[in-house]
Protein backbone atom coordinates (compact mmCIF):
# COMPACT_ATOMS: atom_id res chain seq x y z
CA UNK A 1 0.00 0.00 0.00
CA UNK A 2 1.48 3.19 -1.41
CA UNK A 3 1.23 6.27 1.36
CA UNK A 4 -1.59 8.32 -0.53
CA UNK A 5 -3.68 5.55 -0.17
CA UNK A 6 -3.73 4.92 3.78
CA UNK A 7 -4.12 8.61 3.48
CA UNK A 8 -7.00 8.41 1.85
CA UNK A 9 -8.26 5.27 3.78
CA UNK A 10 -7.45 7.57 7.17
CA UNK A 11 -9.38 10.29 5.91
CA UNK A 12 -12.45 8.26 4.86
CA UNK A 13 -12.50 6.24 8.80
CA UNK A 14 -11.51 9.65 10.25
CA UNK A 15 -15.00 11.63 8.38
CA UNK A 16 -16.98 8.11 9.48
CA UNK A 17 -15.98 8.68 13.07
CA UNK A 18 -16.68 12.22 13.15
CA UNK A 19 -20.17 11.60 12.14
CA UNK A 20 -20.99 8.86 14.34
CA UNK A 21 -19.52 11.36 16.59
CA UNK A 22 -22.20 13.32 16.03
CA UNK A 23 -24.93 11.13 15.95
CA UNK A 24 -24.58 9.51 19.21
CA UNK A 25 -24.30 12.87 20.36
CA UNK A 26 -27.53 13.87 19.18
CA UNK A 27 -28.88 10.64 20.05
CA UNK A 28 -27.73 11.29 24.13
CA UNK A 29 -28.59 14.75 23.97
CA UNK A 30 -32.40 13.51 22.77
CA UNK A 31 -32.57 11.47 25.26
CA UNK A 32 -31.55 13.49 28.11
CA UNK A 33 -33.96 16.28 26.61
CA UNK A 34 -36.82 13.99 26.81
CA UNK A 35 -36.20 12.87 29.99
CA UNK A 36 -37.42 16.37 30.97
CA UNK A 37 -41.22 16.94 32.13
CA UNK A 38 -42.73 20.10 31.38
CA UNK A 39 -41.91 22.75 33.80
CA UNK A 40 -44.50 22.96 36.27
CA UNK A 41 -44.54 27.20 37.75
CA UNK A 42 -45.69 28.21 41.24
CA UNK A 43 -47.50 30.69 40.44
CA UNK A 44 -49.07 31.78 37.00
CA UNK A 45 -50.20 35.63 36.66
CA UNK A 46 -52.66 37.38 35.03
CA UNK A 47 -55.54 40.17 34.81
CA UNK A 48 -58.28 37.64 33.38
CA UNK A 49 -59.26 34.16 32.72
CA UNK A 50 -61.37 32.69 30.24
CA UNK A 51 -62.31 29.40 29.59
CA UNK A 52 -64.04 28.48 26.21
CA UNK A 53 -65.90 25.85 24.80
CA UNK A 54 -65.02 24.93 21.48
CA UNK A 55 -67.57 27.67 19.58
CA UNK A 56 -65.60 30.41 21.34
CA UNK A 57 -69.01 31.00 24.51
CA UNK A 58 -67.19 31.63 28.18
CA UNK A 59 -67.90 28.94 30.39
CA UNK A 60 -65.47 30.05 33.21
CA UNK A 61 -64.23 33.34 33.42
CA UNK A 62 -62.10 34.63 36.59
CA UNK A 63 -61.49 38.15 36.80
CA UNK A 64 -61.07 41.41 38.79
CA UNK A 65 -64.22 43.35 39.52
CA UNK A 66 -64.30 47.24 40.96
CA UNK A 67 -61.49 48.70 42.38
CA UNK A 68 -60.95 46.17 45.10
CA UNK A 69 -62.87 43.13 44.71
CA UNK A 70 -63.09 39.46 42.07
CA UNK A 71 -65.36 37.19 40.52
CA UNK A 72 -65.43 34.20 39.27
CA UNK A 73 -68.37 33.44 37.28
CA UNK A 74 -69.36 29.90 35.94
CA UNK A 75 -71.99 30.06 32.67
CA UNK A 76 -73.55 27.22 30.67
CA UNK A 77 -73.07 27.68 27.02
CA UNK A 78 -76.82 28.36 26.05
CA UNK A 79 -76.12 31.85 28.46
CA UNK A 80 -79.26 30.91 30.79
CA UNK A 81 -77.56 29.91 34.27
CA UNK A 82 -74.76 31.66 35.84
CA UNK A 83 -73.35 30.84 39.50
CA UNK A 84 -70.93 33.60 40.28
CA UNK A 85 -68.93 34.47 43.26
CA UNK A 86 -67.48 37.82 43.61
CA UNK A 87 -65.79 40.14 46.45
CA UNK A 88 -65.85 43.63 46.91
CA UNK A 89 -64.41 45.98 49.49
CA UNK A 90 -66.86 45.76 52.18
CA UNK A 91 -68.72 42.30 50.88
CA UNK A 92 -68.58 38.79 49.54
CA UNK A 93 -71.97 37.27 47.90
CA UNK A 94 -72.28 33.98 46.05
CA UNK A 95 -75.21 34.64 43.53
CA UNK A 96 -77.19 31.57 40.99
CA UNK A 97 -78.93 33.32 38.20
CA UNK A 98 -81.33 32.19 35.17
CA UNK A 99 -80.70 34.73 32.36
CA UNK A 100 -83.52 34.13 30.42
CA UNK A 101 -86.41 34.62 32.92
CA UNK A 102 -84.24 36.83 34.94
CA UNK A 103 -84.72 35.74 38.42
CA UNK A 104 -81.80 34.89 40.98
CA UNK A 105 -81.20 34.10 44.57
CA UNK A 106 -78.23 35.87 46.13
CA UNK A 107 -76.87 35.53 49.70
CA UNK A 108 -74.23 38.35 50.50
CA UNK A 109 -72.21 39.32 53.71
CA UNK A 110 -70.63 42.65 54.85
CA UNK A 111 -70.34 44.30 57.78
CA UNK A 112 -73.72 45.07 57.79
CA UNK A 113 -75.53 41.94 58.24
CA UNK A 114 -76.19 39.10 56.36
CA UNK A 115 -78.91 38.64 53.35
CA UNK A 116 -80.56 36.08 51.49
CA UNK A 117 -82.22 38.10 48.20
CA UNK A 118 -84.74 36.79 45.71
CA UNK A 119 -85.28 38.33 42.52
CA UNK A 120 -87.92 37.97 39.69
CA UNK A 121 -87.54 40.17 36.20
CA UNK A 122 -89.31 43.06 37.98
CA UNK A 123 -86.76 43.54 40.79
CA UNK A 124 -86.64 42.40 44.42
CA UNK A 125 -89.34 39.42 45.91
CA UNK A 126 -88.11 39.24 48.87
CA UNK A 127 -84.87 39.84 51.45
CA UNK A 128 -84.30 37.44 54.72
CA UNK A 129 -81.45 38.76 56.87
CA UNK A 130 -79.72 40.06 59.64
CA UNK A 131 -78.56 43.35 59.86
CA UNK A 132 -77.75 46.22 62.80
CA UNK A 133 -81.69 46.25 63.56
CA UNK A 134 -82.01 42.48 63.93
CA UNK A 135 -83.42 39.63 61.96
CA UNK A 136 -85.65 41.16 59.06
CA UNK A 137 -88.04 39.41 56.36
CA UNK A 138 -89.56 41.74 53.42
CA UNK A 139 -91.81 40.59 51.01
CA UNK A 140 -91.80 42.97 48.20
CA UNK A 141 -94.35 44.27 45.13
CA UNK A 142 -94.24 44.22 41.73
CA UNK A 143 -93.22 47.63 41.69
CA UNK A 144 -90.18 47.00 44.52
CA UNK A 145 -93.05 48.52 47.33
CA UNK A 146 -92.48 46.95 50.68
CA UNK A 147 -95.72 44.89 51.02
CA UNK A 148 -94.99 42.75 54.47
CA UNK A 149 -91.97 43.35 56.90
CA UNK A 150 -91.11 41.54 60.10
CA UNK A 151 -88.61 42.65 62.54
CA UNK A 152 -86.59 44.80 61.54
CA UNK A 153 -87.10 47.80 64.38
CA UNK A 154 -87.45 44.91 67.24
CA UNK A 155 -90.19 42.22 67.28
CA UNK A 156 -93.34 43.19 64.98
CA UNK A 157 -94.71 42.55 61.22
CA UNK A 158 -96.54 45.01 59.18
CA UNK A 159 -97.85 45.40 55.86
CA UNK A 160 -97.92 48.37 53.57
CA UNK A 161 -99.20 49.86 50.73
CA UNK A 162 -99.14 50.25 47.00
CA UNK A 163 -97.05 53.68 48.09
CA UNK A 164 -95.02 52.37 50.94
CA UNK A 165 -97.39 53.60 53.36
CA UNK A 166 -98.12 51.52 56.83
CA UNK A 167 -100.89 49.88 56.33
CA UNK A 168 -101.06 47.34 59.46
CA UNK A 169 -98.30 46.41 62.51
CA UNK A 170 -97.98 44.38 65.30
CA UNK A 171 -96.95 44.97 67.58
Amino acid sequence: MNLERRVRCLEAENRRLKRWFVLVLVGVGSVFLMGQGAAVSEQVKARRFSLVDPSGKTLVDIRPEGPAGAAIVLADNRGGFEIALRTKADSAEISVTDKKTKTSATLEASKDGRWLAFRDKTGVVADLGTGAQGPTLVLYGPAGEALMQSGGEGPSVSTTNAQGQPVWRRP
